[in-house]
């Protein structure tokens, strides 16, 4: 089981079972959007990933 969540605390997730990959990107749109070398990901099935609070929107 992994949880997480924004830095302000509006949002908590969980993600349930193996991811189905894991990486480390450097490409220069994953250092831009992460502001650093390299962004690490992991992504999940949708039936393995809910929302505990809050929910993502538009800015």
């Amino acid at each position: 089981m992994l949880t997480g969540g924004c830095a302000c605390g509006n949002i908590r997730y969980q993600c349930s079972g193996e991811p189905i990959v894991q990486l480390m990107c450097h490409c220069r749109d994953c250092q831009r959007s992460s502001g650093t070398a390299f962004s690490a990901m992991m992504l999940f099935a949708s039936d393995k990933f809910r929302y505990l609070k809050g929910e993502p929107g538009l800015l």
